[in-house]
């Protein structure tokens, strides 16, 4: 639900193989399984278009702080 609401944010994704990849979210889905734009690989100047991520090769994922004001927070906190 969280990556969801992050369509459209730039986002930090490490894979369990240690690569990095920084990118504008353009789709999630409940399996983790993400499509990125406009991608940034380990620090490279090169940029990627577009890339596929299989939610089971996700180690971590770091989320704008913005996201903290996402609704489905905001229900718990009341």
């Amino acid at each position: 639900q969280l990556l969801i609401e992050a369509k459209g944010m730039n986002l930090m994704v490490e894979l369990e193989s240690g690569d990095v990849y920084k990118g504008i979210l353009k789709q999630a889905d409940y399996n983790m399984n993400l499509e990125l734009t406009n991608v940034q690989k380990n620090d490279s100047v090169e940029k990627i278009e577009r890339i596929y991520v299989r939610g089971s090769q996700i180690k971590f994922v770091k989320v704008p702080d913005e996201l903290a004001k996402a609704p489905m927070f905001k229900e718990k906190r009341q």
